[in-house]
């Protein structure tokens, strides 16, 4: 995790982004990585929870001066909105997510990208895919 450039102003949701890269070249496997964007260019590129071809989803959400993902594998980022910096806060496998759901980032189907959706009904136990019990 390294910081390339600084940035001045906020963070918002257009400088949060997942981008992947295919780790396997007959499946549908995926490297996953979070990217903070700042006038265009990449502030923070950390490599995530992979996509082993079951759709792996991160969840974002709003906390105060922060946003908070989570990955699949119950690890959580918390990315500061004044500066962009991503910090691993830790894996906590079935905690309740923060109250403020934003949105979750998916596999698109087709398109070979990730989009960005609002999903409804979400349960905890749909957040957590990999490394708990």
């Amino acid at each position: 995790m390294k910081k390339k450039i600084e940035c001045e102003g906020k963070i918002g949701l257009k400088n949060i982004k997942i981008k992947i890269e295919k780790s396997n070249p007959i499946l549908r496997e995926y490297d996953r990585y979070l990217l903070i964007t700042c006038n265009k260019e990449n502030i923070y590129e950390i490599k995530i929870q992979g996509d082993i071809g079951t759709g792996a989803k991160s969840y974002l959400y709003n906390n105060g001066n922060s946003y908070v993902l989570i990955d699949c594998d119950s690890s959580w980022y918390i990315i500061n909105k004044n500066d962009g910096t991503v910090t691993l806060k830790g894996k906590f496998w079935m905690k309740i997510p923060p109250q403020n759901y934003i949105g979750t980032f998916v596999l698109g189907s087709m398109k070979k990208k990730v989009e960005f959706v609002k999903e409804k009904d979400i349960q905890t136990k749909d957040i957590y895919m990999y490394g708990g019990g």
